[in-house]
């Protein structure tokens, strides 16, 4: 895989990453929104909240890895063509 490539990949997985953190965040706050402590119903609802929520940072965070990995890439690219362009 050349670095044109890698930087794809790890551009794709960054918008994967953060379009699963939304779809958490946003589902975690629907879910909050719609139960209430003190309905009888709700006993479970604190834990699977609390669930959301990490599942949102967890993508979070495999986004911000992803967008490194890229700017890494993307900078081995730069570097790897100036070098080509300036030893010409």
């Amino acid at each position: 895989m050349d670095l044109r490539e890698a930087s794809v990949c790890h551009a794709h997985d960054e918008l994967l990453a953060l379009s699963s953190a939304a779809a958490a965040a946003t589902a975690a706050e629907d879910f909050l929104r719609w139960q209430f402590p003190e309905s009888p119903r709700g006993k479970g609802w604190w834990s699977a909240a609390r669930q959301l929520v990490e599942d949102a940072w967890r993508s979070l965070g495999e986004a911000k890895n992803a967008a490194r990995l890229m700017d890494n890439v993307v900078l081995c690219e730069f570097f790897t063509t100036w070098m080509i362009l300036t030893h010409a």
